[in-house]
């Protein structure tokens, strides 16, 4: 009898399946709050025509139980504990059995009813090899099956009757949520059902008020970013080597070799390294080949693409504007969340508070995530930069969506604005021009200034951004 037989594989998944026999979820598996993907889910799972939906991000970001809280809904609507299967492609026995095979297994042995649909959860899926020759084969072959996938590498495209849905690190609305254990974290009736450009003083008064009790948690947020496993953590040492370990080093030291078949990934992490020093940042290769001395351009142009699929650095490009010439097609870089620049650096809570991790490229990558995956168009391509010549501090990133959006932040420098300033310069190009500080006392509109530059602290903008995505509003249209 060899390692993968019938009896072993039945052994295993009914290990990781205990639903079939105790007919729910393990307590311990479901968390109590819901991230704003999981509607998402249930949602197109409703949807029968819906063969694979595919879930993507780094590391730590709760796919794993993200998966339990699906499975304990479809099991409440009724669905046959039995009609729902999930593999860990984590665990090495299944690490080098097809997909395909493990299924068929389960359908020959332990699926009830044939003829009903089932629901086939696999996680960390990039870690089987071969693993879209076995989706694909279990769709033709198998017509009961809807296929849940997740993965830290983000395939590059997807088939017919496929959705892909990002799991970034969380929001910080999310995050408050979890740190407080409520997913009713403040009086939604305050917030304009016409948005926060046209509320009134008073109303957004009212909202900052609201919000002030969630303050102390930002510096935190900041720190040990939007990872669920960290989230109440005081051990800088254990937050430093969890990152570095997990969300870091299983991406750089195995995902994106077993996926991308490198061998030597010395190269690659020089690279990675490079980005957590210098992003948020407009990305010269040939500063980069002078730094990594060993790697060609067309080398790093492929390891920074995998680092992309593998939702570990995000990439904005240049946008032409009126006047100026578009400049040489350079990407501006960001890391997935600004924690992991703490971590690799071994910069503790204390040392970024004085100053040390430049706190407001941390800010700056957090409201780009924001805007990424929780503004009302949330798409990377969305999201452009602009170097205009000027003597004064440039855009930090352009939002083109329903309304062009230009964005300063700035949490470090002087709260002054100047006339050469791309934010007053350019402000008639846009609809909204977003200055984001750390003064709580200054949000919303400035005298003196183009009526559409509007001010907003960044713990306020973060949490609002995240709700609006959460209870599906524009936080700048209303409902």
């Amino acid at each position: 009898m060899g390692i993968a037989s019938q009896s072993n594989i039945i052994r295993i998944l009914s290990g990781y399946n205990q639903w079939w026999h105790l007919r729910s979820v393990q307590k311990q598996f479901l968390k109590p709050t819901h991230r704003t993907a999981y509607g998402e889910i249930v949602k197109l799972l409703d949807d029968e025509k819906i063969r694979v939906i595919h879930l993507a991000g780094p590391h730590r970001t709760g796919k794993t139980a993200l998966i339990h809280q699906v499975i304990q809904n479809l099991i409440d609507k009724g669905v046959d504990p039995k009609q729902i299967i999930h593999m860990n492609f984590s665990h090495p026995f299944f690490s080098f059995l097809p997909p395909y095979d493990i299924y068929k297994t389960y359908r020959e042995s332990i699926c009830p009813n044939l003829g009903k649909r089932t629901f086939c959860f696999c996680d960390d899926i990039q870690l089987s090899p071969e693993w879209q020759k076995n989706v694909e084969a279990m769709k033709e072959t198998f017509d009961e099956i809807t296929i849940i996938l997740t993965s830290s590498i983000r395939p590059d495209s997807i088939g017919e009757n496929e959705r892909l849905l990002h799991l970034p690190p969380i929001s910080f609305y999310e995050y408050c949520q979890i740190a407080t254990g409520s997913n009713d974290v403040i009086d939604k009736s305050i917030i304009p059902t016409s948005g926060i450009l046209n509320a009134s003083t008073n109303d957004l008064k009212q909202i900052a008020n609201s919000i002030s009790e969630f303050r102390h948690h930002f510096r935190h947020y900041m720190y040990t970013g939007g990872f669920l496993n960290l989230i109440g953590e005081t051990d800088d040492i254990r937050i430093q080597r969890m990152i570095q370990r997990t969300v870091v080093g299983d991406a750089l030291l195995r995902d994106i070799g077993v996926c991308f078949s490198i061998r030597n990934t010395i190269d690659l992490e020089k690279i990675f390294l490079y980005l957590c020093l210098e992003c948020p940042k407009v990305i010269s290769y040939e500063a980069l080949m002078r730094e990594i001395d060993c790697a060609t351009r067309p080398t790093i142009e492929k390891y920074i693409k995998y680092l992309r699929a593998a939702c570990l650095v995000y990439q904005c490009m240049p946008q032409e504007s009126e006047g100026s010439r578009i400049q040489k097609m350079q990407p501006k870089l960001y890391l997935a969340d600004a924690s992991i620049h703490n971590s690799m650096l071994m910069l503790n809570d204390i040392r970024i508070n004085e100053g040390e991790g430049n706190m407001e490229k941390i800010v700056e990558t957090a409201v780009y995530r924001h805007f990424r995956f929780y503004g009302p168009d949330s798409e990377e391509g969305n999201i452009s930069y602009n170097r205009i010549k000027t003597s004064g501090k440039n855009l930090d990133m352009i939002v083109n969506g329903r309304k062009k959006i230009y964005v300063d932040v700035r949490f470090d420098s002087n709260m002054r604005l100047s006339k050469k300033d791309a934010i007053i310069s350019k402000a008639s190009e846009a609809d909204v021009c977003l200055v984001i500080t750390k003064d709580k006392n200054v949000f919303g509109y400035v005298p003196n200034l183009p009526k559409n530059i509007f001010f907003v602290p960044a713990d306020v903008f973060l949490f609002l951004i995240g709700q609006a995505k959460a209870e599906g509003y524009s936080i700048f249209d209303g409902n």
